[in-house]
């Protein structure tokens, strides 16, 4: 059985994001008249049986207008990464290596590290 929440406001990805803080959570907005978004889906289905240590969303960009513009996608599908409430990668396509390749990357990814990056990066300014 897929593990595939479908979420369609703000309040309910920081409600996960709070219950499920170190986790990775892989955010894919897609459409029901996008083809390639309709060719991975079954495979985000899979995956999300698979990764159980992730969360896996689903936002209809049809039925959630305050998330499509907290996070603008410009293309679909769009997928998105967060850990610890922070979105910190995202990108854009349907290729199934490029989805798996991201999640085993990320899936131990530190987010706490780019806060580091960021906070160096002013310093230096």
């Amino acid at each position: 059985m897929s593990r595939v929440v479908d979420i369609s406001n703000i309040e309910e990805l920081e409600k996960i994001a709070k219950k499920f803080p170190s986790n990775l959570i892989i955010i894919d907005f897609f459409a029901s008249w996008c083809m390639p978004c309709q060719t991975i889906k079954p495979i985000f289905a899979e995956l999300s049986k698979q990764h159980e240590n992730c969360i896996f969303l689903k936002v209809n960009v049809d039925e959630a207008e305050e998330l499509m513009e907290f996070f603008s996608p410009t293309s679909l599908p769009t997928f998105i990464l967060m850990k610890n409430g922070k979105a910190f990668y995202k990108w854009s396509g349907s290729d199934e290596n490029t989805l798996k390749r991201n999640i085993e990357k990320y899936m131990k990814f530190d987010v706490s590290k780019l806060e580091e990056n960021n906070s160096n990066n002013q310093s230096n300014n």
